[in-house]
């Protein structure tokens, strides 16, 4: 593992010397000897999440092993203050606005000293190890909160985006620094709000891959190439083939998720990202409603109704399915899933990746900040704390497993072994690896597989940065006086209205058409289509004779010479316009220069005069070369001799003859034969572009009914906003429709979901 250089120790120590020097009255009237001990130590607060039965105790002795070193190395210490996962937060906030209050001169301290008891609010490195030793706590002057504990990503956000946190960017750059050399890069991209980063994020899975998973069974049996079939569509032919040879068996257990778009708010997402790119080639996307068809609905489209389809054509689970044999399934997550899918089903399963993982802000895992209440200056110094805890093992492993002997031993494999209390037959010391710093430092547990952290990196190497990633959507707050209104969140009154609807959309139930019934009810159309094109193609057919017939005339030479004709004059008579129109500006530019009084009727007569035979014989002779004019005069007499043949065509088709020749083939057993063909060779093509179409309009009418019901409970939400914000600003409705930005579903999404996402990432379609 990588370690702090002894030089970085050295620069340290020699700061904590000149720290020290500062505090001492007179050079000249102390020992040589003067202790480092003696240098005030200023202490940070970390607030953080214990296990349960986590003891004070053993907190205290935690402390004491952490701050042995950061007080050696940092010249600062650190005061733990951990909470059970359920009180955390709160405990969080409320420490939080004790600091509001200090600040404010709202808040006093009731604590008392004992006694005979030192300052205890001056801490030397002596007097925290003496005090920690004895079991005791940090007493502080003031209310702090420094490093926080961010338990996911949406605590983060959240903490964030309500401004309790302080942007870091520039200590990141500085002395943060080595932090990008243990932590993966698209971490920090992840951390990124907005344009800030606002903590440290630990070491996670950057996603999953998501496989198509193969039973091998049927792949031998129907001697099939699995590597063949990487995307929803090309299963096709396979899934139809286990449907009609393997009556018993579920063609596809579970569809995959879209391939190339990603919801905006998660799985159940009323908006989705068309991915794109900006004229400079920044990777970007479009923003979509998820069930709004008067757009793009590329979701529906694309994949959706393949869904559908499958569902349809009975490749998906029905009723009563449950336990049956299956040929094919995608999976999320590791080819241990996989092994576990083949244990619990005594099966042999070959995979193939279908999606590489995706980085999303929900693959963030705990985030290390820092509160806004600190000053700049101490923010240089407190990401020293955060730094240590994710370089240095020693502290990462304190602050996991406690201390050695004490709350854990090693086995004979090195792997930690956590020591139970004996008199309580609990565990005094219980950490979350997550909660406790780089997840990478951490010594082994027994029974921890080794591999874990080399598989995180393999699956980070391939992780694809989402295009979801530092966009958080926040509902404004209005301030007015002394009162605050935070208008509703529409997103989550969409995804309200909107149900399971998006998981019913990717399990086909919105495009089910049973396809044989559906076949029955079309067979009319399909006739009726069948007749349309064997007649059309017979008409044709008919009329290409008769062209025939007047090809001698239209290849003659009478013919073609006249046609010749008519098409250079129409040529000479456009590049005449044209030169009449050039040479018109050209002059007219020209006589305002020479004559800038004359009249607007004095300029053209003056310029009319100038447009002479001779000057436009000139323009053209100057402007057309004779191999440009054959092109014209060439593209002309094509455009002319097509409008004859078309015109003779039109003649045939309006005469008796060729009227009588249709009506006696179409009631032919000829023509009935070659309707049957068509019908038997072609049809399907036909049965299945209108089944899919079907399924397409069925899956609008659902979503389209679904939207609506969506956007009609957001504005309703923002009708008795604007009634609650009247109210208490005491505006008319006027002012009320005037002052708050949002008044209808299309203010929602272009100014907090469009305008929010396009502060992250930059809009394609923006005018330079």
């Amino acid at each position: 593992m990588k370690k702090i250089g002894f030089k970085t120790i050295l620069t340290k120590s020699l700061a904590a010397l000149l720290v020290a020097l500062m505090f001492v009255p007179s050079l000249a009237s102390c020992s040589e000897e003067q202790d480092i001990q003696d240098t005030i130590i200023p202490v940070y607060t970390f607030y953080g999440i214990k296990g349960e039965g986590t003891t004070d105790e053993a907190i205290r002795a935690v402390e004491l092993a952490i701050n042995r070193i950061l007080i050696s190395r940092y010249t600062l210490a650190v005061d733990l203050r951990l909470f059970s996962e359920a009180e955390y937060e709160e405990a969080l906030m409320s420490a939080m606005e004790d600091v509001e209050k200090y600040e404010k001169g709202e808040y006093s301290s009731e604590e008392s000293l004992e006694s005979g008891d030192d300052d205890p609010y001056t801490y030397t490195e002596d007097k925290i190890i003496s005090m920690l030793e004895n079991g005791k706590d940090f007493k502080l002057k003031a209310p702090r909160v420094d490093v926080v504990l961010c338990k996911d990503s949406k605590h983060y956000f959240d903490l964030a985006n309500s401004k309790k946190l302080v942007a870091i960017d520039t200590t990141l750059e500085n002395e943060g620094k080595v932090l990008s050399e243990y932590i993966h890069p698209t971490l920090f991209s992840l951390a990124k709000i907005g344009r800030k980063t606002y903590g440290v994020p630990n070491n996670v899975a950057l996603g999953e891959y998501e496989y198509i998973v193969f039973n091998k069974e049927y792949l031998e049996k129907h001697k099939y190439d699995y590597t063949t079939m990487k995307t929803l569509e090309d299963l096709e032919d396979y899934l139809e083939l286990i449907k009609t040879e393997d009556k018993d068996v579920v063609p596809l257990l579970k569809a995959g998720t879209p391939a190339t778009y990603e919801y905006l708010f998660g799985d159940n997402s009323p908006f989705y990202i068309n991915p794109a790119t900006t004229t400079s080639g920044e990777a970007t996307g479009r923003l979509y409603g998820t069930f709004d068809t008067s757009l793009f609905a590329y979701i529906i489209e694309d994949y959706a109704t393949l869904i559908g389809k499958y569902n349809s054509l009975g490749y998906l689970p029905k009723d009563g399915d449950s336990g049956k044999d299956f040929a094919v399934t995608f999976i999320k997550g590791t080819p241990a899933d996989i092994k576990a899918l083949e244990e619990k089903t005594g099966k042999k399963f070959e995979y193939a990746v279908y999606k590489n993982p995706v980085a999303t802000t929900e693959s963030l895992g705990t985030v290390y900040s820092i509160s806004s209440s600190v000053s700049d200056t101490e923010v240089t110094t407190i990401i020293d704390i955060i730094v240590a805890m994710f370089t240095d093992e020693k502290i990462k492993n304190y602050f996991y497993h406690g201390v050695q002997g004490e709350h854990y031993i090693l086995d004979d494999d090195e792997r930690v072994q956590p020591i139970k209390n004996e008199s309580t037959g609990n565990f005094d010391y219980v950490m979350s690896n997550e909660y406790t710093g780089n997840v990478y430092l951490a010594a082994l547990k027994q029974g921890e597989n080794e591999s874990t952290n080399d598989y995180i990196k393999q699956i980070n190497l391939a992780a694809k940065l989402s295009l979801t990633s530092g966009f958080s959507y926040v509902p404004k707050t209005y301030t007015v006086g002394d009162k605050t209104l935070t208008e509703p969140n529409y997103v989550e009154i969409m995804q309200e209205a909107f149900g399971d609807a998006v998981h019913k959309l990717s399990t086909g139930a919105y495009g089910f058409i049973d396809y044989d019934e559906f076949k029955v009810t079309i067979e009319a159309d399909l006739k009726a289509y069948a007749e349309k094109i064997i007649s059309a193609e017979y008409a044709q057919k008919l009329v290409d004779k008769h062209l025939e017939k007047n090809d001698e005339y239209l290849k003659s030479k009478e013919f073609l010479d006249q046609v010749r004709k008519e098409a250079t004059d129409l040529v000479n008579e456009g590049m005449i316009t044209n030169a009449k129109t050039a040479l018109k500006n050209e002059f007219t530019k020209v006589v305002k220069e020479e004559m800038p009084d004359a009249t607007a009727e004095e300029i053209d007569a003056a310029v009319a005069s100038r447009i002479t035979d001779e000057a436009i014989e000139d323009y053209i002779s100057k402007n057309f070369s004779q191999e440009e004019k054959e092109t014209l005069i060439s593209n002309r007499m094509n455009i002319l001799i097509n409008n004859v043949s078309a015109s003779i065509s039109k003649d045939y088709k309006e005469s008796a003859e060729y009227k009588n020749a249709v009506a006696k083939y179409t009631t032919s057993s000829e023509y009935a034969s070659a309707v049957a063909e068509y019908i038997a060779t072609k049809g399907n093509d036909y049965v299945e572009k209108e089944f899919i179409m079907a399924i397409e309009n069925q899956i609008i009418a659902e979503t389209e009914s679904l939207q609506e019901k969506a956007v009609e409970a957001v504005e309703l939400a923002i009708k008795n906003f604007n009634k609650e914000a009247s109210k208490a600003f005491d505006w008319t409705p006027a002012e009320a429709s005037k002052n708050l930005d949002v008044n209808s579903y299309s203010d929602f999404f272009e100014k907090r979901v469009e305008a929010q996402y396009y502060v992250v990432y930059t809009d394609p379609d923006a005018k330079k």
